[in-house]
């Protein structure tokens, strides 16, 4: 999992809920969206997988919407393979769930929010992201994800 937000406490508190979701969750951050792409661009090099991201949306450097719509650029072209990005911003509302869609993430979820909410994002940020898979050793993720949603 990548995690990218460029307030350390943000960083701590979000990898400390999927530690709790997650067990033997692998986590690498970030503290902008230029950081992100040097590291998805190493780790894809190396061949490791990312299976989601946590991205603030504003951040110096390289924001959010424009990190995600590099990421969905390398995506289009086949360079990179795709990869569920969920939005995390400060911003509660539709204007700013649409502009984050808009520009390209996946789901959205405004700061703060209670590990119910993520566990349900990433189960259903997941299963979109799995449909499309048939390797038969992504099944259990697939079967987390669906009962996740189940549990709505």
């Amino acid at each position: 999992v990548l995690v990218v937000d460029d307030t350390p406490f943000n960083l701590r508190t979000m990898e400390a809920k999927l530690k709790q979701l997650f067990k033997n969750v692998q986590i690498v951050t970030a503290s902008n969206g230029k950081e992100a792409l040097e590291l998805l661009n190493e780790k894809i090099g190396r061949g490791e997988k990312i299976d989601f991201i946590l991205m603030d949306c504003n951040m110096p450097i390289m924001d959010g919407y424009q990190c995600c719509q590099e990421i969905k650029k390398r995506v289009q072209i086949k360079k990179w393979p795709d990869v569920p990005i969920i939005a995390v911003t400060a911003f509660a509302g539709e204007y700013e769930k649409d502009k984050c869609l808009q520009n390209g993430f996946d789901e959205y979820i405004s700061k703060p929010f209670s590990q119910e909410t993520l566990k349900k994002l990433v189960a259903r940020a997941l299963l979109l992201s799995l449909i499309h898979i048939s390797e038969p050793t992504r099944q259990a993720e697939i079967s987390y994800a669906v009962f996740c949603l189940k549990k709505k």
